[in-house]
């Protein structure tokens, strides 16, 4: 996977916050620009890669473990 340009961490976030946090960073990130989002609430995760998809982005990965996840996102 490639490095990722911005991390965001919504490590003690739970729902919606997490997808809307990253709405927000996808809409300012440039095309080809790639975001890791990392956080505790393994719901979310789910959320998040519904939310990047319907806003220009592009799940490139998905790590997922008790209490963890990561999702990364290539903005297109």
């Amino acid at each position: 996977m490639p490095n990722p340009d911005i991390r965001l961490d919504t490590t003690g976030q739970v729902c919606p916050m997490p997808a809307a946090e990253t709405r927000k960073q996808i809409r300012k990130m440039e095309p080809g620009q790639v975001l890791e989002v990392t956080g505790d609430f393994e719901c979310a995760a789910e959320n998040i890669k519904l939310m990047a998809e319907k806003n220009g982005g592009q799940v490139i990965g998905v790590e997922m473990g008790k209490n963890y996840f990561k999702v990364i996102v290539k903005k297109v």
